[in-house]
């Protein structure tokens, strides 16, 4: 950590409220939500009904003639209500919850009984705990009152009416509305928008001005800030096309593939090892990585898009890369998380099929499928039965991730052989195979866990679960740079899968053939073979142009991106207890023009929303507009954003002047080889800086790196349709301590004071224009200055090894040097670089370069630097 004097971070703090820039206050609207959040009703869905119904219900239901202790566990009421010992959960009361206490086996009440199965896993005791914590939400209505009963196999469903709900029913064209305002559109885009807002008797404010505008569009299409340069070159362009132009060339950039890639790994829940009971390294993961980064710049079209990450090694292939390109693509439905621990392969099996059922349905088609793996949907016609006809495609296939093989792994896999090799296994312990040799570099910690201190301190390794094994041989590492990929592959004989009662795969009733979503009912679906699994079959359903749910999924996700909240609000649920959209027309009319016009091309998509009035918007505030629609749902503004954790950090390094956009040929997690991520990976493992591009920092489950976790990059182990935004304490001590962001702070205070000439008024200049794109203003200049002066006076005091050898306003490399330095004549003799062991950046070499350091930190942290408006 560079050091700066034992005061420097109340001064740091001091600035940031009094020299640079007030904080300002960003006026965002708040989501629309149902009453149970979407992510506590997966959570709800996923973690604890399926407990509930394999371990309790069988004593603990209202189906029950006579049920143990009076106990409901079936419905909410019941489980609130408790039995003969009182609530058996009380929300948000861990202490109080009987139910908890009996599943932890404390005291005399002891759930499951041995007959049942016995004491449940520590995860999943973990997990009640979680939900108690977060209220225990609960969507069960009790049986009696109309809910539907849990052990039913599956409820009686009027299809027609069903498919009577907005979701479900073909986008329909619809002309663009007649506006008042005929001068203010710029496409039928805005026609539709305007027309909701003169419905309301309001209007959109005025368009941003030219350095809001250029910012946030260099940012929306490459995630990185423009150049002073370019921000002046397009301000000097008066030609009516200067923004369409600008626009074409973003898009046409490799930035492009790079900030909307990462937006479709974000969903297709990307990362670089296992997570879960044994955290396992995914060295190949970084190829589907590139592939969808590599997809989005070539502007494969989303149909295209969806078949080769379903289906690509079903697809013919022009000659042996492309068939590895489509190979790799399918690493889709490999890279999830993974159970390695779990003894029975079976329930391993079916773990991976349930992520895949989940991230195909959420992903592409908007729904929670997932929901109905015990039972009916609750709230959307999904049937059990239809989930099992899902599982069995996919069941059909084989998954091939990769993982090693050794003490805590019981499910190890083959990797797919690339170029014409053979498939291999994976190997551990048993000498220097390919993938399991040591990499001797030095490292050093890029990452933490994302709750508490960095896991490579001595203090979070005392309390680590996971410490380096004592027990077997060092395992020797080299990188992942073999012909190889994670993948999957059809199984020489597809089976159809049994329905499971209740999901529990003890108790099969009957086999269901495989299949697709009744609710989605499409003429000329493809039938599929017998000796096929149907994953093709399923990505051409899913595609298929009567399909009411792809196009509208995909145009909601990138309008979301570029305004910030979707015209659907819950991007992966157009479900019952999804958001409605705001402007539905608008809705059909994208998704028409998706498919029909654009051909399924996302450049395309994205550059007609960028290109229209409505983007352009100021971020100002209309009082009226305000009053009638707070929440901005109609669109009269822009609502500033706060930069992602990887746009925050590529600007960072983009003002130092260090990022490094040339794209890795590998990973940093690729360079560790094999190994468990806590146990022969440690964090302190990562390298000592790494100037990539965000988007190629290593993405390991449970230890994502602390300059993205910090900022809400999301879980990778979750599908995340839309990111959070939070504001925390954390987020501003790493903006004040954090090593890196001491470190690009004084690389971009040494860009202006040993490459700018002139005055420190110059200087300060240049730090406004490269970090915020704008001049500054008197009143900042004369604080900016007076900061200066006070801090080189108190750091020179503080250390009488310093001399002041010339004036304030003179190149740094000659105001104040080591005193023992200083020749006859007042010049520097050299320059004393210090340096510490674990920082490849020197320490300032003055008390002005600390003090220009703290102004740039200052930069960093502020409002300004950090929001788009």
């Amino acid at each position: 950590m560079i050091s700066f004097r034992s005061s420097s971070r109340l001064r740091l703090a001091a600035i940031l409220l009094c020299i640079v820039f007030p904080i300002a206050t960003a006026v965002m609207g708040a989501p629309r939500r149902a009453s149970i959040a979407p992510e506590e009703l997966e959570f709800f869905e996923k973690k604890i009904r399926p407990v509930l119904a394999n371990s309790c219900y069988e004593c603990h239901s209202e189906e029950k003639d006579a049920m143990k202790g009076d106990l409901v566990l079936d419905t909410r009421d019941g489980i609130r209500a408790g039995g003969e010992r009182g609530p058996a959960v009380v929300p948000r009361n861990l202490d109080d919850s009987i139910l908890l206490r009996a599943i932890r086996q404390e005291g005399r009440l002891r759930m499951p009984p041995d007959n049942r199965g016995g004491p449940l896993p520590d995860d999943v005791i973990a997990d009640f705990e979680k939900w108690i914590s977060m209220g225990a939400p609960d969507p069960r209505n009790s049986a009696s009152v109309g809910g539907a009963a849990s052990s039913r196999p599956e409820r009686e469903v009027d299809w027609d009416k069903e498919r009577e709900f907005w979701a479900y029913k073909r986008p329909e064209p619809t002309p663009a509305p007649t506006v008042t305002d005929a001068e203010w559109p710029y496409s039928d885009i805005d026609r539709f928008v305007l027309a909701k807002q003169e419905e309301r008797g309001i209007r959109p404010v005025a368009d941003a001005d030219t350095r809001s505008l250029v910012r946030r569009v260099y940012y929306d299409l490459t995630g990185l800030p423009p150049t002073p340069e370019e921000l002046e070159t397009f301000a000097s362009d008066d030609s009516p096309d200067a923004f369409e132009r600008l626009v074409d060339r973003l898009i046409a950039s490799e930035r492009f593939g790079e900030k909307w890639g990462r937006h479709w790994l974000d969903v297709a829940r990307y990362g670089e090892s296992t997570g879960l009971d044994r955290n396992l390294n995914y060295p190949y993961a970084f190829r589907y990585r590139n592939y969808v980064i590599d997809a989005l710049n070539k502007d494969t079209p989303y149909d295209r898009f969806i078949l080769e990450q379903l289906a690509g090694d079903l697809l013919p292939a022009r000659n042996q890369e492309h068939r590895d390109e489509l190979t790799i693509a399918t690493g889709f439905l490999a890279v999830g998380p993974k159970g390695m621990n779990e003894t029975r392969p079976k329930y391993f099996k079916w773990n991976v099929v349930d992520d895949q059922i989940d991230v195909t349905t959420r992903g592409f088609l908007g729904l929670t499928v997932s929901c109905s793996r015990c039972h009916d949907h609750k709230f959307d016609p999904i049937p059990t039965r239809d989930y099992h006809a899902l599982a069995g495609i996919f069941s059909s296939s084989e998954t091939l991730h990769g993982t090693v093989r050794g003490r805590g792994n019981r499910r190890p896999s083959l990797l797919v052989g690339l170029a014409g090799n053979p498939d291999r296994p994976v190997l551990f312990g048993n000498g220097p195979t390919p993938n399991n040799t040591r990499n001797t570099n030095a490292f050093f910690n890029l990452g933490s866990r994302t709750n508490g201190p960095a896991a490579g301190t001595n203090a979070a390794r005392a309390r680590a679960p996971r410490t380096r094994s004592t027990n077997s041989e060092p395992v020797e590492r080299v990188p992942a740079r073999g012909p190889y990929a994670m993948a999957v592959r059809d199984l020489d004989e597809p089976v159809d899968a049994p329905l499971y009662f209740r999901g529990d795969l003890s108790k099969p009733r009957g086999i269901v053939p495989r299949g697709y979503l009744r609710i989605l009912s499409l003429p000329g679906a493809p039938a599929i073979p017998e000796d096929s699994s149907g994953r093709l079959q399923l990505a051409q359903w899913i595609i298929h142009p009567d399909n009411p749910l792809t196009a509208r999924v995909m145009v909601n996700r990138a309008w979301q991106h570029l305004f910030g909240e979707g015209i659907v609000g819950t991007p992966d649920n157009f479900g019952e207890l999804g958001s409605r959209p705001t402007h539905p027309e608008l809705l059909d009319h994208l998704a028409l023009k998706f498919v029909i016009e654009q051909r399924w091309s996302v450049k395309q998509l994205v550059r007609s929303l960028v290109l229209t009035r409505t983007y352009r918007l100021g971020t100002q505030v209309d009082a009226r507009a305000n009053e009638i629609d707070p929440e901005n749902t109609l669109l009269w503004r822009a609502t500033p954003r706060r930069l992602t954790a990887e746009a925050l950090r590529d600007t960072i390094l983009a003002s130092s002047g260090r990022l490094d956009l040339e794209r890795p040929e590998t990973s940093v997690t690729a360079e560790f080889g094999d190994g468990y991520y806590g146990d022969n990976i440690w964090p302190d493992d990562f390298p000592a800086e790494y100037l990539k591009r965000s988007v190629y920092l290593p993405v390991p489950r449970d230890l994502v790196p602390e300059s993205l976790a910090l900022f809400d990059f999301p879980n990778p182990s979750l599908i995340t349709a839309r990111r959070e935004n939070t504001i925390s304490p954390s987020q501003a001590l790493f903006l004040m301590n954090n090593p890196f962001v001491q470190t690009e702070a004084l690389h971009l205070a040494r860009r202006v004071l040993l490459e700018r000439g002139g005055s420190d008024t110059d200087r300060l200049r240049e730090i406004y224009r490269i970090a915020l794109l704008r001049e500054p203003k008197t009143e900042e200049i004369a604080r900016a200055r007076e900061f200066i002066v006070n801090q080189v006076r108190t750091f020179a005091e503080s250390d009488p090894g310093w001399h002041d050898a010339e004036g304030s306003d003179v190149e740094p490399t000659v105001l104040l040097v080591p005193s023992q330095s200083v020749r006859a004549d007042g010049r520097p003799a050299e320059i004393v670089r210090r340096t510490r062991q674990h920082i490849a950046a020197p320490e300032p070499a003055s008390p002005r370069e600390s003090a220009w350091t703290l102004l740039t930190q200052a930069v960093f942290a502020s409002a300004e630097f950090r929001y788009l408006d």
